[in-house]
């Protein structure tokens, strides 16, 4: 009886995630498609990858892989937000193409916001306007 309460891993909470959205979902999906010697050691704690030597199986820190998904929107947002301002900067005097990209790019980046998070929509207003 006392062995069951030494090994953590063991139990488990039913609970919601904390953050996560549809990108989530699909990142750890896609992690199969890189070499496993690379993902293992950038997303797998020292402690994961002692549990197992099965080369089928794949533990992977659901900090590190959340750290990773942070990295990734942070870095599409970024584009989507200074990939107008350059584009302006490039695009000879023509008031109307210089509206239409700054609508596209709006609606890109509430489209980002929309399917890469679960932001409510007053979140997403508030983030587009700024």
């Amino acid at each position: 009886m006392d062995g069951l309460l030494q090994h953590h891993d063991d139990l488990i909470a039913l609970a919601e995630k904390q953050e996560g959205g549809w990108f989530d979902g699909v990142l750890e999906d896609m992690l199969g498609i890189f070499p496993r010697s690379i993902t293992r050691r950038i997303l797998s704690s020292h402690e994961e990858r002692k549990k197992t030597d099965d080369e089928y199986v794949q533990l992977y820190s659901k900090y590190r892989v959340d750290v990773l998904a942070r990295l990734i929107l942070t870095i599409v947002s970024v584009l989507l937000l200074a990939a107008p301002t350059a584009i302006l900067f490039l695009v000879p005097e023509h008031g109307w193409f210089k509206i239409v990209l700054i609508m596209i790019f709006t609606l890109l980046f509430s489209a980002a916001l929309s399917v890469f998070t679960k932001a409510k929509r007053h979140e997403m207003f508030a983030a587009t306007a700024a």
